[in-house]
């Protein structure tokens, strides 16, 4: 079914996918170890890491904040996203102008508060 040829060709690239990674994980625990001993300890007085505290840091942060530098997965935005733009597009225009006023009324303040108010001292000096 496979050839020899194939199938040694399989293992190679196998292997060098292997070596790409162990090489990868090394040069990214030596740059977090770098980057810790030289900035940490000078702006906050921590103590300085290791390289195998240095992996686990960046371990600990994996499982912490999730995939950093890969794909990240969006549908829970994109999702949400789709369910905003439908409600937009069902909504009458009446609707659509009462949620522009008070999305600028919570987030941007009223028109209004930008002009100065009238208050009885202003009548009596007039």
């Amino acid at each position: 079914m496979y050839s020899e040829q194939n199938i040694g060709k399989k293992v190679a690239k196998g292997f060098g996918f292997l070596m790409l990674f162990i090489l990868f994980i090394i040069l990214s625990g030596l740059v977090v170890m770098s980057l810790w001993n030289w900035l940490m300890p000078a702006l906050f007085g921590f103590k300085t890491l290791t390289f195998l505290q240095a992996l686990g840091l960046l371990l600990l942060s994996k499982i912490l904040f999730g995939n950093f530098g890969g794909k990240h997965k969006s549908g829970h935005k994109n999702k949400w996203k789709n369910r905003m733009r439908s409600k937009w597009e069902n909504m009458s225009e009446e609707d659509k102008e009462r949620f522009k006023m008070k999305y600028e009324s919570h987030w941007c303040g009223s028109k209004m508060s930008h002009q100065p108010e009238s208050t009885d001292q202003d009548s009596i000096e007039a």
